[in-house]
């Protein structure tokens, strides 16, 4: 096919549906576990466990999550963890608590 000097635009089309979650998908791939804290509507700091660092509420009020409520001093997944303040780079980051809080994070963003 020889070229004309023209190029004929294509459409991509797309639902909105498709495109919402699209975009909530590279919003919550571009957040670091350790950033997560400022993209949720309360107080977070990050914990180390016995083995992950993980993501502990700070606030007074309760969190609804899809399964369960999240108290002051509870971890977003549900695991105890000790007070310690600091992540430790050398511990894998809590899978479970990133899932939730990347989740908690982009709920009502769009």
């Amino acid at each position: 096919m020889k070229f004309n000097g023209t190029v004929e635009a294509k459409r991509f089309q797309v639902t909105r549906e498709e495109f919402r979650e699209g975009l909530i998908e590279a919003i919550q791939d571009a957040m670091m576990f350790d950033e997560i804290g400022k993209f949720l509507p309360f107080q977070t700091r990050v914990v180390l466990g016995a083995t992950m660092n993980h993501i502990q509420s700070t606030s007074v009020f309760a969190i609804a999550t899809e399964n369960r409520l999240v108290r002051d001093g509870d971890t977003l997944c549900g695991r105890k963890a000790p007070v310690i303040w600091a992540d430790n780079p050398r511990y894998p980051n809590c899978p479970g608590c990133e899932a939730i809080g990347k989740g908690l994070a982009v709920r009502d963003l769009l």
